[in-house]
């Protein structure tokens, strides 16, 4: 449950802002576009841009979807209704949790990003250290929920 809700709130956020952030990107490429030839990669960054302006579901977006129903999946076949407490608690520290991690990374942002580029991206056993060491905990609490690669199915 702590992972389901970890995944919940940045898709409930973009949701609500995607569409005004997705047009800044879009605006973005059409002026870069303007300038230049688009490459591959950006024409396909458009159109991701393009779909989250309209839907505000980005690809990223639909992977966590993806996740979650993992977890899901996973929690419904391992919990039964005695858990309630635990998951709501659990459900309490995520939201906690979130907004920490929130707050830490706009001052560990040039360390993280540099220690992520050394990882295979997605790998939260690469990904977790390297905010801890830059002054982010609480996202090395996180970080392993958006990519559940510990779920055995």
């Amino acid at each position: 449950m702590y992972c389901m809700s970890v995944i919940d709130l940045p898709l409930a956020e973009d949701r609500k802002a995607g569409p005004q952030f997705g047009w800044y990107g879009v605006e973005y490429y059409k002026n870069l576009a303007r300038q230049r030839p688009l490459t591959e990669r950006e024409k396909h960054e458009l159109s991701d841009a393009q779909q989250f302006a309209a839907t505000g579901v980005s690809d990223f977006d639909r992977k966590l979807a993806r996740n979650r129903e993992r977890l899901r999946v996973y929690w419904l076949s391992n919990s039964d209704e005695d858990d309630s407490r635990a998951l709501m608690t659990a459900k309490q520290r995520a939201g906690i949790d979130f907004e920490q991690c929130n707050a830490e990374t706009p001052t560990t942002f040039s360390c993280t990003k540099a220690c992520f580029d050394l990882c295979t991206p997605g790998d939260s056993s690469c990904l977790a250290p390297c905010e801890v060491r830059c002054g982010a905990p609480t996202c090395a609490r996180t970080t392993p929920c958006y990519n559940p690669t510990w779920l055995p199915y």
